[in-house]
């Protein structure tokens, strides 16, 4: 009996310690199984998740490691599937429209752009020009910002595609957080017709420039507009017209006034417009994305008044001389038409001095 009692202790020592020994085994045991069972699982369900939310709707979850988790990769499946089939449905909504519309959309992180059947048709893409640009979302950017540049002077978001100048297509863009979604819609039908219309009714029979009526309008929609760049309206006075028209005829005078519209065209291109504003007097609406720039171009008008020549029906060469006043439209809170009226006291103040400077005196006109 002493002996049995003298070793209780050490006994009930030696079962706590044993009793630790596999608690402890076992917590470390479920530990393992639950890292590996169910905290492993659930990343790889959740980097999967995040990669749907993104955008990448190809992803599959997959995770078979237990009933539960084969179940909810079933249903996260199901769910992605669902909106597959929503995206195609409104592509086949979008196909059924007499609109042609397309929509993309692309995220940060995602690498492939997501977009409706309709766009490579609209922007006219091959098969390898659809793999390359949806299959890297840098490069359809480049591609957008490309068609930026060709923007239809006095239209809001309507561009012409590059390298195809009778197709026109309206592009709007929403900026999210970490996404773009653009729509699209070829407005080429419309913009030739519009354009048909607006020929006849507002270009000049002469020069095939833009008549008074039709520059005005165009001008209003430019402002209107509002994109930010830097505008002039200048005003052009052919100086000898009527000198040619007394010495080779009025046939040779209206080559005359054909010959000043081809290099004042020239000189504004495509980013700016001229018009013959009656008789003898052009305006130009000059549009550039700064002030240097926009100064350079009157410089070029500037260089041309005294260097320029005119061919006439018969093949004669003769001088093309002309006298031109500037008002830039940031320097006066105006309506175009006072700009316009600025313009022009300034064009006949540059005609004084040149008719003073050759010993003429000028005749205002009414």
């Amino acid at each position: 009996m002493d002996v049995l009692y003298e070793r209780i202790p050490l006994d009930l020592l030696n079962l706590a310690l044993c009793l630790v020994l596999i608690c402890g085994t076992l917590t470390v045991f479920v530990a393992n199984c639950v890292n590996r069972y169910v905290i492993h699982d659930i990343h790889r369900i959740n980097g999967k998740l995040n990669r749907i939310t993104q955008g990448d709707l190809e992803e599959k979850v997959n995770v078979q490691s237990s009933r539960e988790f084969s179940a909810l990769s079933r249903y996260i499946n199901e769910m992605v599937g669902s909106l597959v089939n929503n995206d195609r449905k409104m592509s086949y909504v979008l196909s059924r429209t007499e609109m042609n519309i397309g929509v993309y959309e692309y995220r940060d992180g995602v690498q492939q752009v997501y977009c409706t059947e309709r766009i490579p048709q609209i922007f006219g893409w091959t098969d390898e020009e659809t793999a390359y640009y949806t299959g890297d979302r840098v490069h359809l950017y480049t591609f957008i910002e490309e068609l930026r540049r060709s923007r239809m002077v006095g239209e809001r978001n309507v561009y012409r595609i590059p390298g195809e100048p009778d197709r026109y297509i309206k592009l709007e863009e929403t900026h999210e957080e970490s996404s773009v979604f653009g729509v699209v819609n070829d407005v080429t039908e419309e913009m030739q017709r519009r354009m048909q219309i607006e020929s006849e009714r507002d270009t000049d029979p002469l020069t095939r420039l833009y008549n008074r009526r039709g520059l005005s309008r165009r001008v209003e929609r430019i402002l209107e507009a509002g994109t930010g760049d830097t505008y002039a309206v200048v005003m052009i006075d052919l100086d000898d017209l009527k000198e040619v028209n007394d010495t080779y005829g009025h046939e040779s005078g209206d080559q005359y006034i054909i010959s000043a519209a081809e290099i004042l065209k020239k000189i504004v291109g495509e980013s700016g417009l001229t018009a013959r504003h009656g008789g003898d007097e052009f305006v130009l609406f000059l549009e550039e994305k700064s002030e240097e720039a926009l100064r350079e171009k009157l410089t070029q008008l500037e260089q041309a008044q005294d260097s320029s020549e005119a061919v006439l029906h018969d093949g004669q060469h003769v001088p093309l001389r002309f006298s031109m006043g500037c008002c830039f439209i940031d320097e006066v809170a105006a309506p175009y038409d006072e700009m316009l009226e600025k313009a022009d006291i300034a064009m006949y103040q540059n005609k004084r001095q040149r008719k003073e400077k050759h010993g003429k005196q000028p005749r205002r006109k009414e």
